[in-house]
């Protein structure tokens, strides 16, 4: 009787070289390769053509990486790095139509403070155009250079769409950068940083989990356009406030004068803005008290 090998679309492969799988890779669509050795995640790139998502996890690296060759996947749409250090794996990783990357500094032992080179080199060897990028810090290793290294790789990266940053320590600097080019800075705000070229123009969908360390002025200026026949590119915008007080300033309350800014913005431009403080939305907070008035 003839051996019939299954097809499967969605593969883990955990500690085990994918050659002692006895499978069909021709469907394989997606992977999560977990605590397995540099050679065999390499070899999975190079055998499995059709896979567009792979994530890896816990990738032994250190004993193989003397001899090690860059890799090619020609359809990689989606990319996530957890629990790995990106020092040495991304260098062998060539992804030229990667859209989506997630990476995660949030172990003690992954250094992030070479952020910047690491992801804009990746980008460089790869030729990739990043549409949709997550970086996900840890407050007990978060210092203040965190925002100099995002900003100097996002100064790179031009065509993101979608940014999505956790748990990461910003300031008036990085919010001013985000205010659209020409547009005049809201009454009582102050230029921390002057802006050089466009940053960030096509971002549609912005995530931030922070502590306050921001003015709220900084924030309502992302919402100022360019000129009066314009929006603010910036649609989606999801602002949650940790509670984590080691980074802030104690409790958080928002400005009156902010919040109806940012209420009016979304209601102007149709644009969900969100600020969350304690798991409570605050814009739509006040709503409804001005509703039950």
């Amino acid at each position: 009787m003839q051996h019939i090998q299954p097809a499967p679309s969605n593969v883990i492969l955990k500690c085990t070289p994918m050659k002692l799988l006895d499978i069909s890779w021709d469907q394989v669509m997606t992977m999560e390769i977990l605590g397995c050795d540099l050679p065999d995640c390499l070899d999975v790139l190079r055998s499995v053509p059709g896979m567009t998502q792979l994530k890896f996890n816990c990738i032994n690296i250190d004993d193989f990486l003397s001899g090690a060759q860059p890799a090619t996947h020609g359809s990689l749409r989606s990319l996530k790095i957890t629990e790995t250090s990106l020092t040495d794996l991304l260098p062998l990783l060539i992804l030229p139509d990667l859209q989506e990357l997630f990476v995660d500094y949030t172990s003690l032992f992954i250094d992030y403070t070479s952020l910047a080179s690491e992801v804009t080199d990746f980008v460089k060897q790869s030729g990739c155009q990043l549409t949709r990028l997550t970086i996900e810090f840890s407050y007990e290793k978060n210092t203040e250079d965190t925002e100099r290294y995002i900003i100097t790789l996002l100064e790179y990266i031009p065509t993101l769409q979608d940014l999505r940053l956790a748990d990461v320590h910003l300031t008036d600097v990085f919010f001013q950068r985000l205010k659209p080019a020409n547009s005049t800075a809201t009454s009582g705000s102050t230029s921390l940083e002057a802006p050089t070229g466009t940053f960030l123009p096509a971002l549609h969908t912005l995530f931030i989990d922070c502590a306050k360390n921001f003015s709220w002025l900084s924030v309502c200026d992302i919402f100022i356009p360019a000129s009066r026949y314009s929006s603010p590119s910036v649609k989606v915008f999801r602002l949650v406030i940790s509670s984590d007080t080691s980074w802030g300033s104690g409790k958080v309350s928002i400005d009156r004068s902010a919040a109806d800014f940012l209420i009016s913005a979304r209601k102007r431009f149709n644009a969900q803005i969100t600020v969350v403080c304690e798991g409570i939305d605050m814009l739509s907070a006040i709503e409804a008290e001005e509703d039950a008035k």
